[in-house]
């Protein structure tokens, strides 16, 4: 029987920063988790962890592969070849599902065969923030499939102090960059979002990917922006959020990366989202009133084919080593829809934030 450290989402209950009262951790069964650099390390560890999480750790996304540029369309979503998932932020445990249906009907969509649908948890970082490297490049295809559709970094003494994280994407060789068989990564440099640790009961960095698939089967590679990475989980960067839970029962979302073609939407409520199934329901409202979000369930809309990072942020700078530094490029306009008020988001750094009932 393995050996294992609880995360720090797992301690908040037990520190009494919250008002969950229990969590339990049943270890069971065999399985098999890579290390930073990617060697298999055999374990007899089922990540069972249950608690009486409130609904406010609960986050969803929604990607949309049906890719549509069109600026009057952009922020439309299609029920084609879409993906959803929703995360435990406390527990890292998420549910995924993905359609591979080419009819845009949402009731098509939800009885279709093609549904298919996965559970598990989450890679999580905590701890020491000097361990904090994702070393994709050193991982297999099903290793990193394993990490499943999210990746959470844990911010040390909640997010009261500066750290690194680095993420290593899995590169080809890109003829325009000298070198090119050199290790390139991803730095994200967080700054801390409050300086008295009493104030924060949770913090951490969350990376998704809108590559993640349930059943990897094939690599796919292309360029972008002059630098080269293949891999089914390409780089975990495609979007990058910052969630904090204060002790004065307010939450905020920051955004400091959203980029691709696909368009994702960030599902909240502080009073907890419908059941995953029926998640895709609040998108029939958004698309037939205008984009407008009465449900009170999606936070915001990343728009098809449009990029963001980071500007003025607690992130500080997101680079990547020894390459342009394409990650403090000015972004483009008109990026993020906020469905509560139709309006595009203007101002920066992207900050959402909400109360948690009494």
């Amino acid at each position: 029987m393995a050996t294992i450290t609880l995360p720090t989402p797992l301690l908040a209950p037990i520190l009494n920063k919250t008002n969950e009262k229990q969590v339990i951790l049943v270890v069971s069964g065999k399985t098999s988790q890579p290390t930073t650099n990617g060697a298999p390390v055999k374990t007899e560890v089922l990540y069972q962890a249950s608690s009486k999480a409130k609904p406010y750790y609960t986050i969803g996304f929604i990607m949309d592969e049906a890719v549509n540029c069109i600026n009057s369309l952009n922020k439309h979503i299609n029920y084609t070849k879409i993906h959803w998932f929703y995360l435990n932020t406390l527990t890292g445990e998420y549910t995924f599902y993905e359609s591979t249906s080419n009819n845009d009907d949402l009731t098509d969509l939800l009885n279709s065969p093609t549904l298919n649908t996965t559970s598990g948890f989450a890679r999580v970082f905590s701890g020491d923030p000097s361990t904090y490297i994702l070393d994709l490049q050193n991982m297999t295809l099903y290793e990193r499939q394993a990490l499943g559709p999210a990746i959470m970094f844990i911010s040390p003494n909640q997010g009261t102090t500066t750290y690194d994280i680095t993420v290593i994407p899995t590169y080809v060789k890109v003829p325009t960059i000298q070198n090119n068989t050199e290790r390139r990564s991803f730095v994200i440099h967080v700054k801390p979002v409050e300086n008295d640790p009493n104030k924060v009961v949770f913090d951490s960095i969350i990376l998704v990917d809108d590559l993640w698939k349930v059943n990897p089967t094939y690599e796919m590679a292309w360029t972008w922006q002059g630098i080269g990475w293949n891999g089914y989980v390409a780089s975990y960067i495609t979007h990058g959020l910052r969630f904090t839970v204060f002790a004065n029962n307010t939450v905020r979302f920051e955004v400091f990366s959203g980029h691709g073609a696909y368009l994702h939407a960030l599902l909240y409520n502080t009073s907890g989202l419908p059941a995953i199934r029926d998640a895709l329901n609040i998108t029939v409202d958004y698309n037939n009133n205008g984009y407008i979000d009465n449900s009170g369930n999606m936070l915001y809309v990343k728009r098809h084919c449009k990029y963001y990072y980071n500007v003025n942020s607690t992130i500080g700078t997101v680079y990547v080593s020894n390459i342009e530094n394409i990650y403090n490029m000015t972004p483009q306009t008109e990026v993020f829809w906020d469905p509560q008020t139709g309006q595009n988001v203007t101002a920066l750094p992207i900050v959402f934030t909400a109360t948690i009932p009494s």
